[in-house]
């Protein structure tokens, strides 16, 4: 699983602005898993846009829509 949040962080960030090369937290809790060959899903959801730091929710679900994995992250925001 690849979480990702530079696309959606970009944007908000401003002109000249960066990402830190690690986030500043990270954490992931695996609930169920996903058959192989199966299509997961996930969906992104920023719950602080701030000048220096950005923290980002990811939940992922497997093909029946049953929560597989929870991660929180925090992006540091570098100009």
């Amino acid at each position: 699983m690849d979480y990702r949040t530079g696309p959606a962080l970009f944007p908000d960030a401003g002109p000249g602005a960066g990402q830190a090369h690690h986030t500043t937290d990270s954490c992931t809790k695996f609930i169920a898993g996903a058959r192989a060959g199966t299509v997961v899903t996930g969906e992104c959801l920023a719950l602080h846009r701030g000048r220096t730091t950005h923290v980002w929710q990811t939940m992922v679900r497997n093909a029946e829509g049953r929560l597989c994995a929870a991660v929180t992250r925090t992006q540091l925001i570098l100009e």
